[in-house]
This record gives structure tokens, C-alpha cells and sequence, in this order.
């Protein structure tokens, strides 16, 4: 049995000092998402910001696949929002709005 609860997650990620965001989604552990993509990327990852959709949805019951398909909704709403950032991908120029945005909206300590 796992020892986390069930969620989705939207999560904002930099890596070393490029001036460039993933936007990605993930419904394990940002931890263990985090972990995942480090081992292919040579540059430090950075945590910049996340969504709970648990938190930001006040949703309790729905399970992993409900949350999978919150945040794939959420993902590709934040994604078109900045799609003229794009650079490639999920990754996206720093701007100060997509900034400001991650501020705005983070609800993970």
C-alpha cells in the first residue's frame, strides 16, 4: 500500500540556469516525477512551482485515473495560455507572465 494519497499534479520545473519551464503533469509524488526526469537531464532540476489539483479542486475521492485526466486538462490549458512562449515540447521561455502565473497558482510548499 502506498503512503501518499491520491492526486494529479501540474508542476513547473527549470533546469540548472536555462531560461526555459517544463510544464508537465504527473499523478506520483513530485519527488519521485522529479527523480524520474533528472536521471535524463544532465542539468539540475528545479522545482518552480505546482498545482494539487486535490488542493486547487477540493476533490477527495476520485482516483488515479480521474486525476490523470484533471491534470492532462489542466497541463494543456496552462500550455495554450503560453503557447507563444513555446519552445519546444512542454518547455516554455521564462517570461515574467508565466512567472507571475506559477506564483499565482502554486499550492505546494
Amino acid at each position: 500500500m502506498k503512503d501518499y494519497y491520491t492526486t494529479g499534479y501540474v508542476y513547473f520545473l527549470q533546469a540548472g540556469d536555462d531560461l526555459a519551464i517544463k510544464i508537465g503533469t504527473t499523478i506520483e509524488p513530485l519527488e519521485k516525477r522529479i527523480h524520474q526526469l533528472q536521471t535524463a537531464n544532465h542539468r539540475k532540476l528545479k522545482l518552480v512551482g505546482a498545482i494539487d489539483l486535490r488542493k486547487s479542486t477540493g476533490l477527495i475521492t476520485p482516483g488515479r485515473i480521474e486525476f490523470s485526466i484533471l491534470a492532462k486538462q489542466k497541463e494543456a490549458e496552462i500550455q495554450a495560455m503560453f503557447s507563444n512562449s513555446r519552445i519546444h515540447g512542454e518547455w516554455f521561455d521564462i517570461t515574467d507572465d508565466l512567472l507571475s502565473y506559477i506564483e499565482q497558482v502554486s499550492n505546494v510548499d
